[in-house]
């Protein structure tokens, strides 16, 4: 594809709030996430499992995964929190969401200098079950999911399998970026907001629109544009990228900052049950010491 935006692709974007990117990944891209999201999947089956893979008979790779993935929500939703982590933190992934020529789209779109960096954040693959919707969201913007005060756009790109409405792929209100800040409700948990859901008056001025595309290709948007994920329907695990580009430029930008938080033993706990050869218990985040 061409890495340079037409006059018609910035047009585009100012007036609907999205841009849908062909040929943003290559088949060796892809085809190196769907290895290593397996090998991923094969892990937390045999920790389920006690060792064993219920599932190594089955000759396609997407129907085991489709298959292990619902298996494991059935022994625990924490193997597929485990996945969600994990695989946001292997190289296969990784590339895909700080892709430069995908910075540089960005970079144009934020009105970026050409040799301007971006600060990524986010890089995430969502794994939307079949029927799951606990961790669906209803109709919101971006901009309350991020840095406060900075100026960004995300992505959203299917993994594995094209998106459709029936494996729930995301709704966007076109032109909704327009509207600003929008009327929004605020659901909070412990203090801290859970979803923030713009109100339905708001998105019925727009029209509404599914995000239908394929692998390879990606949808970038405002963080001012009103969207929402689909219920999955298909029978099949939705995976998906998300990731997101902001500018460092403003004087209130700031970094996110790690906060030291693990799944397992905190440092001391770990170097004790190493001495004492104490059995080591796991499931709790413990926390480390960061700079």
């Amino acid at each position: 594809m061409t890495w340079t935006l037409s006059k018609q692709d910035m047009e585009s974007y100012d007036r609907d709030g999205f841009l849908i990117v062909d040929d943003a990944f290559s088949q060796e891209e892809l085809t190196a996430f769907d290895k290593a999201l397996l090998y991923t999947v094969r892990t937390y089956v045999k920790q389920a499992a006690k060792g064993e893979n219920p599932f190594s008979r089955i000759a396609d790779m997407y129907e085991e995964i489709d298959l292990a993935t619902a298996w494991l929500e059935e022994q625990d939703h924490y193997y597929i929190a485990q996945i969600y982590h994990a695989i946001a933190d292997i190289p296969a992934f990784l590339k895909l969401g700080i892709k430069p020529q995908l910075e540089s789209i960005a970079g144009q779109l934020l009105g970026a200098q050409e040799a301007e960096p971006l600060y990524t954040l986010t890089k995430r693959c969502r794994i939307d079950l079949p029927t799951e919707t606990s961790y669906t969201f209803g109709w919101h913007q971006e901009v309350f999911y991020s840095i406060p005060k900075s100026q960004f756009m995300m992505m959203w790109a299917p993994l594995l399998r094209p998106a459709t409405v029936e494996n729930g792929t995301i709704d966007v209100a076109v032109g909704s970026h327009k509207e600003g800040v929008a009327d929004q409700d605020w659901t909070m948990n412990d203090g801290i907001p859970n979803q923030i859901i713009v109100k339905d008056e708001v998105v019925a001025r727009y029209e509404v629109r599914p995000v239908i595309i394929k692998p390879g290709q990606l949808v970038i948007f405002s963080n001012k544009l009103i969207h929402r994920s689909g219920e999955n329907t298909s029978g099949t695990t939705r995976f998906s990228l998300v990731s997101s580009f902001h500018r460092m430029d403003s004087e209130d930008f700031q970094a996110a900052r790690f906060t030291g938080s693990y799944f397992g033993l905190d440092p001391m706990s770990y170097y004790r049950s190493l001495l004492s050869k104490a059995p080591v218990a796991t499931g709790e985040p413990a926390k480390i010491p960061v700079s």
